[in-house]
């Protein structure tokens, strides 16, 4: 049972319900959980007139069927606004069209914290509110869009840094690696979502520079682990644009060295999406980073339509399972079938299969159930900086 005094209760709510009945209910329950300011919101479109207005709650509880603009109109019309607070969809709708529409919110942009069915209770509501990254739940969140010279300057600054997510070993729960993720304390924005920024940097060609940033500092944090005994691998994120730099593996071989790692250490991780913009060069690319002996993922497996296809041409060493098939999965048979048929795939072809977004105990069995190797997820750590890092690694192992 989630433990209500680890929730920070200054965060700001907003429930967005026609039903008189359920808002109420829900603010007695948010109220036990100490949440102090909740604010009640009869219609989709009034909750966007309040948005509009400044009024930006940290986590809004949105139903689906509602009179006017139903939950899921309202959905898009969040992402269109760059909202970056927390969503949590609430329904008495079916269990597959919560899953479908949550869904939808994470393609909108939108950071779907989970699904409540109705009815509900207090420990599923506190479950979700504890999955919101602590970094968003005392700075303000921000809708306006960032300025290229707003992203020049924090590139310029040192502003965007590495944060690490571990990778947990499903037999034994040891702490096997760490994934790299780009995070942005901007000044006067407080922490700003990877979406709005890397987004940008793509469009602009700016993204070779963030990676340089993130990767180089990555990689020096990683030496100095590696040198104190720590032993755990690292997993990198590449873009579209730098897949189309022939020039990478050399660049990266240079990092390596110079960071003092060897490149059997390090897995890049790439999205189908990513290598179906230009195969030829990808596989050229890709190849060349395995022979120098980097490891490679194909993340979020099977979002889209041709990762089996990809999985065939290109020289992967692991697969990772969307959170999508992987969260809620031990209630939710599509999901466990998909779960499943990828963790068997991989083991046919001789990869290591890692399980996103194990948010629960239930996840986490299902994936040592179905013979998942490794998982990474807010059961065990959201994204956190370096020291903290250090310090979780010096405790597991």
């Amino acid at each position: 049972m989630t433990d209500a005094s680890s929730l920070d209760s200054s965060i700001a709510v907003m429930v967005v319900d026609d039903d008189c009945l359920v808002t109420t209910l829900m603010a007695l329950l948010l109220q036990e959980l100490g949440f102090d300011e909740v604010t009640e919101e009869a219609s989709g479109a009034g909750a966007l007139a309040r948005l509009d207005a400044g009024q930006i709650p940290t986590v809004l509880f949105c139903d689906l069927q509602m009179p006017g603009m139903d939950g899921v109109q309202l959905i898009r019309h969040l992402g269109a606004r760059h909202y970056t607070g927390g969503v949590i969809l609430l329904s008495g709708a079916d269990w597959r069209i919560l899953k479908s529409c949550e869904a939808m919110g994470r393609s909108a942009g939108l950071n779907m914290l989970g699904v409540l069915q109705k009815p509900f209770e207090s420990n599923e509501i506190a479950k979700l509110l504890a999955r919101i990254n602590f970094v968003q739940k005392r700075t303000p969140v921000q809708v306006q869009p960032i300025t290229l010279d707003e992203l020049k300057g924090g590139i310029a600054r040192s502003e965007i840094t590495a944060w690490y997510q571990p990778q947990i070993d499903v037999s034994n729960r040891s702490t096997v690696g760490v994934e790299v993720l780009a995070r942005w304390k901007h000044p006067t924005r407080g922490y700003i979502p990877p979406l709005s920024f890397i987004t940008l940097a793509e469009g602009v060609g700016l993204i070779d520079e963030v990676l340089k940033v993130v990767c180089r500092d990555a990689l020096r944090q990683l030496g100095q682990w590696l040198a104190s005994g720590i032993t755990v691998r690292m997993s990198v994120n590449l873009s579209a644009r730098n897949l189309h730099d022939r020039s990478l593996p050399e660049l990266l071989m240079t990092w390596c060295n110079d960071a003092g790692v060897e490149p059997t250490d390090i897995v890049i991780e790439i999205t189908e999406s990513q290598v179906a913009e230009n195969m030829a060069l990808a596989q050229e690319i890709l190849s060349r980073l395995r022979l120098k002996g980097f490891g490679l993922s194909i993340d979020d497996f099977g979002t889209g339509y041709s990762s089996l296809a990809q999985l065939h041409q290109l020289p992967f060493t692991e697969l990772k399972v969307d959170r999508a098939f992987v969260h809620g999965a031990a209630q939710d048979a599509r999901s466990r079938a998909i779960f499943e048929s990828n963790v068997m795939l991989a083991q046919r072809m001789g990869l290591v299969s890692v399980g996103e977004g194990v948010e629960t105990e239930e996840d986490f069995a299902l994936a040592a159930e179905l013979g998942c190797d490794m998982v990474q997820g807010y059961l065990f750590s959201p994204a956190i900086p370096a020291a903290s890092m250090s310090k979780w690694l010096e405790q597991r192992q």
